[in-house]
Protein backbone atom coordinates (compact mmCIF):
# COMPACT_ATOMS: atom_id res chain seq x y z
CA UNK A 1 0.00 0.00 0.00
CA UNK A 2 1.11 3.22 -0.65
CA UNK A 3 0.97 6.43 2.25
CA UNK A 4 -1.65 8.46 2.01
CA UNK A 5 -1.76 12.44 3.26
CA UNK A 6 -4.72 13.69 4.43
CA UNK A 7 -6.62 16.95 5.53
CA UNK A 8 -9.04 15.72 8.80
CA UNK A 9 -11.35 18.41 10.23
CA UNK A 10 -12.14 17.47 13.87
CA UNK A 11 -14.80 19.39 15.88
CA UNK A 12 -15.11 19.35 19.17
CA UNK A 13 -17.68 19.94 21.31
CA UNK A 14 -18.11 22.41 24.07
CA UNK A 15 -21.19 22.62 26.43
CA UNK A 16 -21.88 25.62 29.12
CA UNK A 17 -20.48 24.22 32.47
CA UNK A 18 -22.13 25.90 35.38
CA UNK A 19 -20.06 27.37 38.89
CA UNK A 20 -20.63 28.20 41.86
CA UNK A 21 -22.09 31.63 42.31
CA UNK A 22 -20.73 33.12 39.33
CA UNK A 23 -17.03 31.67 39.96
CA UNK A 24 -15.70 28.62 37.35
CA UNK A 25 -19.05 29.46 35.19
CA UNK A 26 -17.64 28.40 31.58
CA UNK A 27 -19.69 29.44 28.43
CA UNK A 28 -20.15 26.80 25.54
CA UNK A 29 -17.88 28.27 23.05
CA UNK A 30 -15.27 28.91 26.34
CA UNK A 31 -15.54 25.04 26.75
CA UNK A 32 -15.75 23.94 23.61
CA UNK A 33 -12.14 26.50 23.30
CA UNK A 34 -10.56 24.80 26.08
CA UNK A 35 -11.33 20.75 25.15
CA UNK A 36 -10.09 21.83 21.45
CA UNK A 37 -6.48 23.44 23.15
CA UNK A 38 -6.22 19.96 25.13
CA UNK A 39 -7.37 18.01 22.09
CA UNK A 40 -4.52 19.89 19.76
CA UNK A 41 -1.75 19.78 22.22
CA UNK A 42 -2.51 16.25 22.66
CA UNK A 43 -2.96 15.60 18.87
CA UNK A 44 0.62 17.07 18.45
CA UNK A 45 2.42 15.03 20.76
CA UNK A 46 0.30 11.86 20.30
CA UNK A 47 1.96 9.22 18.54
CA UNK A 48 -0.19 6.34 16.44
CA UNK A 49 1.21 3.59 14.86
CA UNK A 50 1.42 4.30 10.96
CA UNK A 51 -0.03 8.10 11.23
CA UNK A 52 2.63 11.11 11.45
CA UNK A 53 0.98 14.63 11.95
CA UNK A 54 2.37 17.00 9.68
CA UNK A 55 0.50 20.55 11.12
CA UNK A 56 -2.08 21.11 13.21
CA UNK A 57 -4.45 24.13 12.44
CA UNK A 58 -6.98 25.47 15.47
CA UNK A 59 -7.27 29.00 14.23
CA UNK A 60 -10.69 29.08 13.28
CA UNK A 61 -13.74 30.19 14.42
CA UNK A 62 -15.71 28.59 17.14
CA UNK A 63 -19.49 28.56 16.38
CA UNK A 64 -22.44 27.79 18.37
CA UNK A 65 -25.43 26.15 17.98
CA UNK A 66 -28.69 25.68 19.98
CA UNK A 67 -28.93 21.58 20.69
CA UNK A 68 -32.54 20.45 19.52
CA UNK A 69 -33.07 18.02 22.14
CA UNK A 70 -32.32 20.00 24.91
CA UNK A 71 -32.28 23.46 24.04
CA UNK A 72 -29.20 24.22 24.66
CA UNK A 73 -26.02 26.28 23.46
CA UNK A 74 -23.63 23.77 21.72
CA UNK A 75 -20.45 25.14 20.89
CA UNK A 76 -17.55 23.69 18.25
CA UNK A 77 -14.40 24.35 17.93
CA UNK A 78 -12.98 23.03 14.76
CA UNK A 79 -9.65 22.04 14.03
CA UNK A 80 -7.75 20.82 10.82
CA UNK A 81 -4.79 18.30 10.82
CA UNK A 82 -3.10 17.31 7.94
CA UNK A 83 -1.34 13.84 8.82
CA UNK A 84 0.35 11.11 6.50
CA UNK A 85 -0.48 7.71 7.03
CA UNK A 86 1.43 4.62 6.08
CA UNK A 87 -2.13 2.68 4.75
CA UNK A 88 -5.62 3.88 4.55
CA UNK A 89 -6.04 1.44 6.80
CA UNK A 90 -4.08 3.08 9.73
CA UNK A 91 -5.67 6.48 8.17
CA UNK A 92 -9.11 5.18 8.70
CA UNK A 93 -8.18 4.05 12.23
CA UNK A 94 -7.18 7.51 13.19
CA UNK A 95 -10.39 9.13 12.24
CA UNK A 96 -12.49 7.17 13.48
CA UNK A 97 -13.58 9.38 16.54
CA UNK A 98 -16.72 11.29 17.63
CA UNK A 99 -14.83 14.70 16.62
CA UNK A 100 -14.53 13.59 13.16
CA UNK A 101 -16.04 15.82 10.47
CA UNK A 102 -14.59 15.62 7.31
CA UNK A 103 -11.66 14.47 5.13
CA UNK A 104 -9.82 15.65 2.12
CA UNK A 105 -7.40 13.21 0.52
CA UNK A 106 -4.48 15.76 -0.34
CA UNK A 107 -1.69 12.65 -1.90
CA UNK A 108 -2.06 10.63 -3.97
CA UNK A 109 -4.67 11.87 -6.44
CA UNK A 110 -5.91 8.41 -6.92
CA UNK A 111 -6.69 5.40 -4.98
CA UNK A 112 -6.69 1.67 -6.33
CA UNK A 113 -7.74 -0.50 -3.16
CA UNK A 114 -7.62 -4.36 -4.35
CA UNK A 115 -10.42 -6.58 -2.51
CA UNK A 116 -8.06 -7.76 0.10
CA UNK A 117 -7.25 -3.96 1.05
CA UNK A 118 -10.63 -2.92 0.94
CA UNK A 119 -11.35 -6.28 3.33
CA UNK A 120 -8.86 -5.57 5.51
CA UNK A 121 -9.86 -1.49 6.24
CA UNK A 122 -13.91 -2.46 6.79
CA UNK A 123 -12.28 -5.21 9.12
CA UNK A 124 -9.86 -2.65 11.01
CA UNK A 125 -13.01 -0.38 11.11
CA UNK A 126 -15.12 -3.00 12.80
CA UNK A 127 -12.80 -3.52 14.89
CA UNK A 128 -12.04 0.45 15.77
CA UNK A 129 -16.45 0.56 16.27
CA UNK A 130 -16.85 -2.43 18.83
CA UNK A 131 -14.09 -1.56 21.33
CA UNK A 132 -15.42 2.19 20.99
CA UNK A 133 -18.73 0.58 21.68
CA UNK A 134 -17.48 -1.65 24.46
CA UNK A 135 -15.80 1.51 26.36
CA UNK A 136 -18.94 3.02 26.07
CA UNK A 137 -21.07 0.13 27.82
CA UNK A 138 -18.54 0.47 30.40
CA UNK A 139 -18.71 3.83 31.07
CA UNK A 140 -22.91 3.74 30.58
CA UNK A 141 -22.80 0.74 33.14
CA UNK A 142 -20.15 3.03 35.93
CA UNK A 143 -23.11 5.61 36.12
Amino acid sequence: MQPVRARVRFDYRGVAVPGRLFIGHKGAAEASAALRDRATANLKYEVEQGIRVEDVDSGHETYVLIDPATDQEVAYSPVYVVVQADSIEDLADFILRDEFRTIEILDPPELTLSPQEIGRLLARANQRLRTMAQLMVRRSERY
